[in-house]
């Protein structure tokens, strides 16, 4: 799979809502669906979970992040490519 790394600014109301729902389905232990920048994909229940802070200068930055090992081998759901990517739609 390519290597990816992209960010996208949300409205504070959209930030809130994506949180919600991955802050649930990670307190009730299912994987969860989301799109970043049109790629869909599975965050699994059992994801690596950390905070990070940074600061430099008058800047500082919290990450909330989540990490985990996709298992290249074996059967799953491949990840979903859209072309359509003007604004996420986090909800299934």
């Amino acid at each position: 799979m390519t290597e990816r790394d992209v960010e996208i600014i949300r409205s504070k109301n959209q930030f809130v809502s994506t949180l919600r729902r991955v802050a649930d389905a990670l307190e009730s232990n299912t994987p969860v669906r989301i799109q970043v920048g049109g790629k869909r994909f599975t965050v699994p229940a059992d994801a690596r979970c950390s905070l990070e802070h940074e600061a430099e200068g008058a800047s500082e930055e919290l990450e909330l992040q989540l990490s985990w090992d996709r298992d290249l081998e074996g059967p799953g759901e491949e990840d979903e490519d859209f072309e359509d990517d003007e604004e996420d739609d986090d909800d299934e």
